[in-house]
Formats: structure tokens, sequence, C-alpha cells
């Protein structure tokens, strides 16, 4: 198998970007279709033999850069099927750095830059 996400392992973090993960209905919307609205961490990598398939699983980054349990099951494939794209930056680290900064009352950006 040949794809984006083949070498893909545990702690790899992931993006959904807003004009594949986000529908807005009644309006036009002028914000960047390319904008990352989720983020992702995979969390597990296995092969089930009975599906004959390579599947992992994926939790979605919470405030403070903390993650639990999977909430998504994906085949390798349909990672990029459903949306998902490799990380342009270590989301985990930038989600600490805002929230001490928001802590401290200092001013923090509320896009992130790339």
């Amino acid at each position: 198998m040949s794809g984006r996400f083949e070498d893909i392992q545990p702690g790899d973090q992931l993006e959904m970007p807003a004009h594949r993960g986000a529908r807005i209905w009644g309006g036009r919307d002028e914000r960047d279709p390319d904008r990352v609205i989720q983020i992702g961490i995979v969390t597990d990598r296995w092969y089930d033999p009975v599906d004959a398939k390579e599947y992992v699983g994926v939790a979605i980054l919470r405030r403070g850069g903390e993650y639990g349990k999977p909430t998504h099951k994906h085949t390798i494939r349909g990672l990029a099927t459903n949306g998902w794209r490799p990380a342009s930056r270590d989301w985990i680290q930038w989600a600490k750095a805002y929230d001490a900064g928001v802590e401290v009352g200092a001013v923090v950006q509320l896009k992130p830059r790339r």
C-alpha cells in the first residue's frame, strides 16, 4: 500500500480542514476553507485479522493539549478519505502555550499562524 499515511504511528497529529469537516447552512461562509477546525492524535494502530485491514484510533485534542481515549476508528486509507491530513505544526505544544498565556493574562492570538 502506498499512501499519505502509510507510516503513521501512535503520537502522530492530524488536522481536519474546514472544507472537509464542516458544512455551513443558510448562508455564505467567507472564512478560510483551509482553516483547521479539529485536531486528532493517533493513539493506536492495529491489524484486524478478521477484516484483514489495518486500523488507527484517533482521539480529539482538547484544551490544554490534552486528549483521551480514541473516539474515531479509521482504516489507514480512510484517514485521507475522511478529510484528515498530516499536521502542519505541533498542536499539543501550541495548545499548552496558548492556555499558559491565558492563565497569566498575556495577550494571545486567536488564530494560529502557520
